[in-house]
């Protein structure tokens, strides 16, 4: 035959195992709390470390003003084009200087003026948080703009 020798030891193995399970029953419960204890720990580093890293990208971005990891200076549209033809380039924008504000008079510019196109300014300019489009209450108006 095949070398197998059929035993009929199910009920057996039953009636052993719920002995076991009801003579261990307190090391089982202590067992079981260590486990979730553990689940949770992990959960929770887990949890903190990836919420510290959203932090850290977030203020990496209001610190630097965009989510661009690098720019060619002065490009022209055929190194815009070929950027953007890049499998491993996720998104591309465009950012031109448009002129520099001065006071009138003075040399001294106040800030330069620059043109994004809709990617430059929707994926990488835009503030990471969320302006709320609500109008202002009144009561809040008289305070705040006197």
């Amino acid at each position: 035959m095949n070398g197998f020798t059929p035993n009929n030891n199910t009920n057996v193995i039953r009636l052993l195992s719920e002995a076991i399970r009801k003579c261990n029953r307190g090391r089982n419960r202590i067992l079981m709390g260590a486990v979730v204890l553990c689940i949770l720990t992990l959960t929770f580093v887990f949890g903190t470390a990836y919420g510290k890293i959203n932090a850290e990208y977030t203020k990496n971005i209001r610190m630097d003003g965009t989510t661009a990891s690098t720019y060619i200076e002065e490009g022209t549209k055929q190194q815009y084009e070929k950027a953007r033809s890049l499998g491993y380039v996720k998104e591309t924008g465009r950012r031109m200087k448009m002129g520099e504000a001065t006071e009138s008079g003075k040399k001294e510019s106040i800030c330069s003026i620059q043109v994004l196109d809709q990617t430059a300014w929707e994926k990488m300019m835009s503030p990471p948080i969320p302006v709320s489009m609500e109008p202002i209450p009144k009561s809040s108006r008289k305070s705040c703009f006197r």
